[in-house]
């Protein structure tokens, strides 16, 4: 929008902001470039470092809401990304193709992220998801950047990640301590309505339990039941 303005053509080079978003980067970037975004940042605007395959890291303020569309694409040089808990929203195609991206934090205020936002990343590996509400994604969010990936996510949430699209397409996924989580507390969140009544067990003859044990267990809430096996 404000390419070869007079305003651009006055800024030194480096990151340049418009007001309290970063709007690109003005003059040639050297190879292995270390970036810190400052403090009372509010957004990376769309396709704002596009292509700056010098770029080897990014560290972004506590103060940041937004990364815009296709932002960091093509940053081939990136290895790792921690977004901080004030983003709520990762915007189509922001780190596409980040193909040496191996290792992604998403603060646990993130709500929404686009589609392709992590897609064709062949290198990725690990992803920390910190949001106990799953955010909203698309089919091809993470597109091509399942395979290897472990997805580490809060205990409290594990089995609404791995009972909702994409993010059940994970190589794994465990709990933010490395464990595969608690079944009964898996079994809870799935059953649980949203007035968090109290679930009611029951062995498989019909006869009140107090808590889930190994074989066939009965499940209900209200007027609802489900049958689990666990191990």
């Amino acid at each position: 929008a404000l390419d070869n303005t007079a305003w651009l053509e006055s800024q030194q080079d480096g990151v340049v902001y418009a007001g309290m978003h970063a709007y690109g980067y003005k003059g040639k970037m050297p190879i292995g470039t270390n970036i810190e975004i400052k403090e009372g940042t509010k957004s990376v605007v769309g396709s704002a470092f596009y292509e700056f395959t010098e770029l080897s890291s990014i560290i972004f303020p506590n103060s940041l809401e937004v990364i815009g569309d296709y932002s960091f694409s093509h940053c081939f040089n990136l290895t790792d990304i921690v977004i901080p808990s004030g983003v709520y929203k990762v915007g189509s195609g922001a780190f596409y193709d980040c193909s040496s991206l191996s290792f992604v934090e998403l603060g646990n205020g993130v709500k929404t992220i686009c589609d392709y936002a992590f897609g064709w990343c062949p290198n990725l590996t690990t992803v920390r998801c910190l949001a106990e509400i799953v955010p909203d994604a698309n089919a091809d969010t993470f597109d091509d950047s399942f395979e290897k990936a472990i997805l580490y996510v809060p205990a409290s949430a594990i089995s609404k990640y791995k009972s909702t699209e994409p993010w059940n397409k994970f190589k794994k996924i465990l709990t933010l301590d490395g464990e595969e989580g608690d079944e009964e507390t898996n079994i809870k969140a799935l059953v649980q309505d949203e007035h968090d009544n109290l679930l009611r067990y029951y062995s498989v003859d019909g006869k009140p339990i107090d808590k889930i044990r190994k074989g066939i267990n009965i499940i209900c809430v209200d007027k609802k039941s489900i049958k689990v096996v666990t191990k």
